[in-house]
């Protein structure tokens, strides 16, 4: 899947948004960093079709994620 679909699943299908601290080696889903015994925030979005309901998690640095939403990228049409 291109980056730039994956990106507008992220931005468009937002159905939640929760803090966790990261105990497994992950990284970034906006930066690409990694990130690890830190605390994130963890994107969950749904995408529906003729199939079943998947449910997708994005991991984010609390920062990546707090400039992404700043900078207004994250509803873009």
């Amino acid at each position: 899947m291109p980056q730039d679909t994956l990106m507008n699943d992220f931005r468009r299908r937002r159905i939640g948004k929760t803090i966790k601290r990261c105990l497994v080696p992950r990284r970034c889903f906006l930066s690409g960093k990694h990130i690890w015994l830190q605390k994130c925030v963890v994107v969950t979005t749904m995408l529906t079709g003729p199939g079943d309901v998947i449910f997708t998690d994005y991991w984010c640095n609390q920062k990546e994620y707090f400039l992404d939403e700043f900078k207004g990228k994250t509803w873009v049409n």
